[in-house]
Parts: structure tokens; C-alpha cells; sequence
């Protein structure tokens, strides 16, 4: 089974790119962890993963995310090589994204529309309006 669980926060906000296998967005995740888990040493660490995300959920990332969101990721490990532009090969993790949940935002929501008119009283309402 390939399944990547993490909870971090977005490094820097994605940048949509159009291909010509679709929408594409890239971005890193910091996750923290806790060394006393992984070893017998106190303190912590900071691990960076490069998370990519393809079609409609690229689309979701790059206009809901922001540098600083706390977000979980569910996703698979895939191993991509590359040639770098001085002509040598390059080898690089990346979390391929299944899913995304936004645990906390930094933006503040200003553009909520609400249906209702919360500045007038109750009896301005019509008498059938259900609440």
C-alpha cells in the first residue's frame, strides 16, 4: 500500500500551471514532528515535503491555499527523475494529492454572503420566514 497521511503548514501559496495533461500546482508542506517519537533524543525537527496536485483538485489548491494554512494531505509517494539545467540527473520525492482538508487559515474571511440580513429586527422578518 502507498498512502502519505501528513498535517503541516503550506511553505508558500500554489501557483496554478495549465499543461497539456491538465492543471497542475506544486507546493511544500512543513510538517513538524516530535524526535522523542522517532528517537530517545528531546527537541524536534521540521521535515519539508513537496506535494503536487493535478485537474480539479490543483485548481481547489491554488485558489483556497495560502502560505501559512494548516491543512491534512492524503496522498501517494511517487519517486520522479529529472535532468537539471547543468545536464546532470536529479532525483526528487513528491506526495501525489488524493485529498485536502483545510484545518486552519490565516486569511481572513471577509467575502462570506449571507442570504439574510442580520442588522434588522425579527420583526421585519415575514411571519412564514422559517429560521
Amino acid at each position: 500500500m502507498n498512502r502519505v497521511l501528513l498535517k503541516g503548514h503550506v511553505d508558500r501559496t500554489p501557483v496554478l500551471k495549465q499543461t497539456s495533461d491538465g492543471a497542475r500546482t506544486r507546493f511544500r508542506l512543513t510538517v513538524p514532528y516530535d524526535l522523542a517519537i522517532a528517537s530517545r533524543v528531546s527537541g524536534s525537527e521540521i521535515e519539508r515535503f513537496s506535494i503536487m496536485a493535478t485537474d480539479a483538485l490543483a485548481e481547489v489548491c491554488a485558489n483556497s491555499l495560502r502560505k501559512g494554512d494548516e491543512i491534512y494531505a492524503i496522498g501517494s509517494l511517487y519517486h520522479r527523475r529529472y535532468t537539471n539545467v547543468r545536464g546532470s540527473l536529479g532525483k526528487e520525492k513528491d506526495v501525489v494529492l488524493w485529498h485536502m482538508s483545510i484545518i486552519s487559515s490565516k486569511e481572513v474571511l471577509t467575502q462570506l454572503e449571507f442570504p439574510w440580513d442580520f442588522s434588522s429586527e425579527d420583526e421585519d422578518r415575514p411571519k412564514d420566514s422559517v429560521m
